[in-house]
């Protein structure tokens, strides 16, 4: 019987707790898609009874479950397996890895990937190599897996160059950018900024890209300390922007941008907004976690361990862990609590060194 990597960690949780009954449909159907992806449709006429059985688990979910109309999509696609195309199979199981990592759970993201991916390899099939080496390498780098991460970044930059699709081609080496300014090379990761900014201009392919590129040259500005350029930078890349997911995602960096002492109200009422609106985990997490920090700059300590508390019962991944215990050192410090501050420091650096995350280290020297 095929069994999935992550077996052994699902049999440790608890069947009556209500996250187990997510987290077995996602095993269930990531077993089936599995044997799917890498034996094919006989696989699933060979067994009946496991497509079945993935149903009824999906099924007892609860409508207001964000994962079951992905898993749902997964299955119909499994289903009709006879007549799906290549183009169908990627869309429902890239919009499945999505969701998962929009619920946080970014190993299980992978462990969806990953069949496909390697499914991809033994076609050549360059549109999919670029697409799940993308959301593969942001899954890694969410986790913290920097190298792995840089590596799948460049996976996707050879396939679409070969593919002739510049957009993918160029996020993908600004993506890969962005990793070598978490590591501290803030001088390199800028240059092939301004380089893809040069070249988007010259290809004439839209001013959504190079609002695109902008925000990540912004981002990186903001970890190398140029706050200010990075607030201007952003802010003209929103501008610039026409898609509306590349613009939400700007508005959230944005609002990090903002949690300063001068901007300190703009950027409370936009993380407000964010955390009561958004159904992405990520960006929920990330906006609370900006929030604590702006009740330290605040001085106000009921907020700030209302915050701390909350995310305290997060799963975080190791990039928002990081922020959270550094930005939590920054609280106590404030506060007065020295030595919770070099407790949450301590945890901080523990993480950046094991990750290979440098750009934290100045921060916390």
């Amino acid at each position: 019987m095929y069994s999935h990597p992550f077996s052994r960690t699902f049999e440790t949780r608890s069947s009556v707790n209500a996250e187990w009954n997510s987290t077995a449909a996602n095993l269930v159907v990531l077993r089936l898609m599995d044997d799917w992806l890498t034996h094919g449709e006989r696989s699933i006429s060979s067994n009946p009874t496991g497509l079945t059985t993935a149903r009824e688990v999906v099924a007892r979910l609860d409508r207001t479950e964000q994962m079951r109309p992905a898993l749902a999509r997964v299955l119909e696609t499994i289903e009709r397996a006879e007549r799906t195309d290549d183009k169908q199979i990627t869309t429902s199981v890239i919009s499945y890895s999505q969701t998962l990592s929009y619920e946080a759970q970014y190993q299980l993201s992978i462990d969806a990937l990953a069949p496909l991916h390697n499914r991809a390899k033994r076609t050549n099939n360059a549109t999919t190599l670029t697409t799940s080496s993308i959301r593969l390498a942001i899954a890694h780098r969410t986790l913290g897996n920097l190298d792995t991460a840089r590596e799948y970044f460049g996976i996707a930059a050879y396939w679409a160059q070969r593919n002739g699709d510049f957009y993918h081609r160029t996020l993908a080496i600004i993506s890969e950018a962005f990793i070598l300014a978490m590591q501290g090379d803030f001088s390199r990761a800028d240059t092939v900024c301004v380089d893809q900014i040069a070249e988007v201009r010259q290809m004439r392919t839209g001013e959504n890209l190079v609002g695109v590129v902008m925000h990540q040259r912004a981002c990186i500005c903001n970890l190398a300390g140029q706050y200010e350029a990075s607030v201007t930078m952003l802010e003209r890349a929103v501008a610039y922007m026409t898609n509306p997911v590349n613009r939400r995602n700007a508005y959230a960096d944005l609002a990090n941008l903002l949690t300063k002492p001068n901007t300190l109200d703009r950027a409370i009422t936009m993380h407000l907004e964010i955390a009561a609106t958004t159904h992405i985990s990520q960006f929920r997490r990330q906006a609370i976690t900006s929030l604590m920090l702006a009740a330290a700059l605040q001085s106000d300590r009921a907020k700030f361990d209302l915050y701390h508390a909350a995310l305290k019962m997060m799963s975080l991944p190791a990039w928002q862990a990081l922020w959270f215990h550094y930005y939590a050192s920054v609280g106590y410090k404030a506060f007065g609590n020295y030595s919770e501050e070099n407790y949450e420091l301590a945890i901080a650096r523990r993480l950046a060194a094991q990750h290979n995350i440098n750009v934290i280290l100045g921060h916390t020297d």
